[in-house]
């Protein structure tokens, strides 16, 4: 059993010894309950219900090889359906297949969802944020940002600074990513409070007003002793604990979006790229 888990994603229906898995069926894709306890397979839901259902929906022929299920999860005593199909969100009460898709509603700016959609992250007053989305929750995950050494926030040296805050725009975390099971979060910390400040002046300005404006943003130049330093975290959110995820000496973080590669199997290691001055 420890090798399956390894191999394939395994989702425990509640505190059963019961767990249900996607695999390659002779018809396609298929979805099977396994007991631990005898050692039985069988189909986590009719496959074929399920397809007619969806089809009315849709308004298309749909197979049961081929649901196009993302994000599935199951109750625990198998009576209920929720996932994702394209840009909608589907419910289904089993048995009986009475179905529903509805639009899956977007987060607000600045907020990214966690892998699973089970949390809420954002960035606040330069620390990170973890909201339990179906609660609302808060936990506060650091207290150690102040302005210029910021979790989750684009450096000035990109200078997109600048234009993010002429449109009135804010990113979600930057260089944050979660788990595939969200257990874990690697996010980054940006401590820019040694680098000299440079001003840019927006000769013509595009907001329509006339003098020109100063935009003073923290960016080395080329060769400079004071430059910003990014840091990797690894957060358990089951226990809260965080951990610097350290480099051999001359390597740094940056050039990769969201920093994380991929995860391991079991998603208890996370691979990422680093670096070395001029590279």
């Amino acid at each position: 059993m420890d090798r399956l888990s390894s191999l394939v994603p395994t989702h425990w229906l509640g505190d059963s010894q019961r767990f249900w898995y996607q695999r390659d069926g002779e018809q396609g894709s298929e979805y099977v309950v396994v007991d631990t306890a005898s050692g039985n397979k069988s189909p986590a839901f009719d496959h074929s219900a399920l397809a007619a259902a969806l089809g009315k929906l849709l308004d298309k022929e749909v197979a049961p090889g081929a649901l196009g299920l993302s994000r599935l999860s199951l109750s625990a005593d198998l009576g209920s359906l929720n996932a994702v199909v394209g840009d909608k969100a589907l419910s289904c009460q089993l048995p009986g297949y009475s179905c529903q898709l509805a639009d899956i509603p977007q987060p607000p700016m600045g907020v990214m969802p966690s892998t699973t959609g089970k949390y809420l992250l954002q960035a606040r007053d330069h620390n990170l944020l973890l909201v339990e989305a179906a609660s609302g929750t808060e936990q506060q995950l650091t207290q150690d940002g102040e302005p210029y050494k910021s979790w989750g926030k684009l450096p000035d040296t990109g200078l997109m600074v600048i234009q993010l805050k002429k449109a009135g725009m804010k990113l979600p975390p930057v260089g944050a990513q979660f788990s595939p099971d969200d257990r874990y979060l690697v996010a980054s910390l940006s401590d820019e409070r040694a680098v000299d400040t440079v001003p840019f002046v927006e000769w013509v300005p595009t907001d329509g007003s006339l003098r020109p404006i100063v935009h003073p943003v923290r960016h080395p130049y080329t060769g400079d002793s004071k430059q910003p330093l990014n840091t990797l975290w690894a957060f358990d959110l089951a226990s809260g604990e965080r951990r610097q995820i350290l480099l051999p000496e001359g390597f740094y973080f940056g050039g990769m979006d969201g920093n994380v590669l991929g995860w391991s199997e079991q998603h208890s290691q996370a691979y990422v790229v680093a670096r070395t001055y001029g590279s």
